[in-house]
């Protein structure tokens, strides 16, 4: 495996070119920057380009952006298949379209591998999800007990 200090980061996106800018924005936040940003945009306008191509994260940094647009490309699975394919690093960060980073975020994914070489997959732990509506609270409720309880939720 390559050096952790070596990472890529795929984000899948469709019809969402303002939240994929907010990634975008949260990604030149952190303290801990990706060697090469993929994006698969499935969407048939091209809104979202020609803003992320100008971002300030690609001009002001040595973070390569690959950005393809397929309209053939169907689903979240079938271009996070086509991101990977394109990397140039051995670790893959997938991320969605709508996803905002805390500051360390990356540093502590990185962490994670120095820390267990022998890890093959690390995720993060939502802290600012939306808050539910009161059917999604009762469906939570319903489905947080018995065999589905998980006592870190």
């Amino acid at each position: 495996m390559k050096s952790p200090s070596s990472f890529s980061i795929v984000i899948p996106t469709l019809d969402r070119p303002d939240e994929l800018i907010r990634t975008i924005d949260s990604i030149a936040q952190q303290n801990f920057l990706p060697t090469e940003i993929i994006i698969i945009d499935q969407s048939a306008s091209s809104a979202a380009s020609d803003a992320i191509k100008r971002h300030a994260l690609f001009s002001r940094t040595k973070v390569v952006l690959k950005y393809v647009r397929d309209i053939e490309i169907k689903g979240l699975i079938e271009a996070k298949f086509a991101g990977s394919g394109l990397c140039a690093t051995d670790i893959v960060c997938f991320l969605e379209d709508d996803v905002v980073l805390s500051d360390s975020y990356l540093m502590f994914l990185l962490k994670g591998f120095e820390d267990n070489p022998e890890a093959v997959g690390i995720g993060g732990v939502i802290s600012n999800p939306p808050k539910a509506n009161w059917l999604e609270n009762r469906f939570s409720k319903l489905f947080r007990t018995g065999v589905f309880n998980d006592p870190r939720v």
